[in-house]
């Protein structure tokens, strides 16, 4: 199990894994075991859960849990219904049941930003539990560069410099900066064309011909720089939610200190 910030994607995480591994990744979302079914070829099945996790799956597989605390919360919450407290019953038998070979493992990954709104046995089930942080400026440089490496940019714009007025910053922080710093080149050129209409209709000449892609001038820093104006931190580091999360993981996380603290929420 992965406990992350805010928004890291699983998806991102997943990928890797399964390409490394030379897996075949099957995504289940929240409650909705038709992905898994759409994923086994329309499978024709009574019992998703059995059929799915222990026949039909052909391990070696990677079965990826995103917002598993949205399926797999806590069974003891008034407000459930009772088809969502057997749907976990059930899922969570049918996950005892996977035994496999060593050259026929099935590996369950899963990701939540709230691992203390998890079922406890859902968390004795996932023994790893790593905790994904917001990224530091080295690795928010290489983001940067993953999402700029097909673009052409100015020879002013450093990146690393770009990393280190981002600090707090997530990985979808950065891609809006990015996507508000590419749209500036493109609002330039609508003004100028505007202008250039305006300028052509008052003088009674004929509208010049719309500026193509090709007008279009490279990012530089002052983009970057409007950009951090514009968009900011969407995850605080002393937030409640990080504050709690970076409590479970300390207790609960791997490579935590097992020591106990006063939680602010109820466990």
């Amino acid at each position: 199990m992965r406990n992350t910030q805010a928004d890291v994607d699983m998806r991102l995480v997943l990928s890797p894994v399964s390409i490394q591994c030379g897996l075949e990744l099957l995504q289940a979302k929240q409650n909705d075991t038709k992905s898994l079914k759409k994923s086994l070829k329309n499978v024709e099945t009574d019992n998703e859960f059995e059929k799915a996790l222990l026949t039909y799956v052909i391990p070696p597989v990677i079965l990826g849990f995103l917002k598993v605390d949205s399926m797999l919360g806590r069974r003891e919450n008034p407000e459930e219904y009772q088809a969502m407290r057997r749907l976990k019953n059930e899922f969570m038998m049918n996950w005892d049941g996977l035994r496999t070979k060593d050259t026929e493992r099935v590996l369950v990954l899963a990701a939540t930003n709230r691992p203390f709104d998890l079922d406890e046995d859902v968390i004795r089930r996932l023994p790893r539990r790593l905790m994904v942080n917001l990224p530091d400026a080295p690795n928010r440089a290489k983001i940067l560069k993953v999402i700029f490496a097909k673009e052409d940019l100015a020879q002013d714009v450093d990146l690393e410099s770009v990393a280190s007025m981002t600090d707090g910053y997530s990985g979808s922080d950065l891609k809006n900066l990015c996507a508000t710093a590419a749209y500036r080149p493109i609002r330039d050129i609508l003004e100028r064309d505007k202008k250039e209409q305006a300028v052509a209709s008052a003088d009674g000449r004929p509208p010049p011909a719309l500026s193509s892609i090709a007008d279009l001038r490279s990012l530089n820093m002052d983009d970057f720089r409007y950009s951090h104006q514009q968009v900011c931190e969407s995850v605080l580091p002393e937030s409640t939610n990080m504050t709690e999360l970076l409590q479970w993981n300390d207790m609960y996380g791997e490579g935590g200190s097992r020591k106990k603290q006063s939680f602010s929420y109820i466990m």
